[in-house]
């Protein structure tokens, strides 16, 4: 069970294909197994690995009606998953438990698997994603952990990893762990909407000018949110300084200019 932007879930039937493959070619076939293949630049492909010997991985996808054939260069997999037919039956019986909102039932599941696999990144992930919905932040923090330590290619578990010790107050270790993930995955624009707000909160020496390249960032890959466009703008007006006083008018009328141009990207 892969995640998008925010951890939130995608099918862990969707993959981003080809974008490392030599070639490919298509043929008429059923859809594929869903075996993983994690690329050394992160990506996650899923479909059904036909040959795993020699210096190419050969990987089938479904597109439409199609079976395409991947031919992936050895140098550029980190490691490919190949799962058992219990262990895949749990996990999907536990994808549709997360569909229906029967959470508790997915956590048995997702439990059962990473006890079983502990070396599998991937399973720590899925349940550490799982007891974050069901908001259990200190719990899910040890598989992402794991998830984190046995995927270092994989951006989804840091991602999920910030968001556990942000939601345990933990500020300081969760901007550390958005660093690493944004490091992993620079184009998470809630990874770096989520690190400037705390650093902006967190108020230290350099902390607004990291705040605001975040989330200049943020804005070359979402140019037209105009959240990340007010965002901007009030991180230019604190309106204090750092004791708690008014800062002096002069800096007032500063940040103003600066938030107006800001706004003025938008206008």
């Amino acid at each position: 069970m892969g995640r998008g932007d925010g951890g939130r879930a995608t099918a862990r039937g969707r993959a981003r294909v080809g974008l490392c493959a030599a070639f490919a070619f298509v043929l008429a076939a059923p859809g594929a197994r869903a075996d993983e293949v994690y690329l050394r630049d992160g990506t996650r492909l899923v479909g059904e690995v036909v040959a795993d010997a020699g210096p190419i991985v050969r990987l089938a996808v479904v597109r439409g009606a199609d079976r395409v054939l991947l031919d992936l260069p050895r140098k550029d997999v980190a490691w490919v998953r190949r799962l058992g037919a219990r262990h895949e039956k749990a996990l999907a019986e536990a994808e549709d438990a997360l569909a229906r909102g029967a959470l508790e039932r997915a956590l048995e599941l997702l439990g059962a698997v990473a006890r079983e696999l502990p070396d599998d990144g991937a399973a720590q992930r899925e349940l550490g994603f799982a007891l974050l919905l069901a908001d259990r932040p200190e719990e899910a923090l040890a598989p992402l952990e794991a998830a984190a330590r046995l995927l270092p290619v994989d951006v989804e578990a840091r991602l999920q990893r910030a968001q556990a010790l942000e939601r345990l107050g933990r500020r300081d270790e969760a901007v550390e762990a958005w660093r690493e993930a944004l490091r992993l995955g620079p184009r998470h624009v809630s990874g770096w909407r989520r690190l400037a707000a705390l650093l902006a909160a967190r108020g230290g020496p350099r902390d607004r000018e990291e705040a605001r390249r975040c989330l200049e960032l943020a804005a070359r890959e979402a140019p037209d949110d105009p959240a990340l466009c007010r965002e901007r703008a009030a991180l230019e007006l604190p309106g204090l300084d750092g004791d708690g006083a008014l800062a002096p008018g002069a800096l007032v009328r500063e940040a103003a200019a600066r938030a107006a141009a800001v706004l003025g990207e938008h206008l």
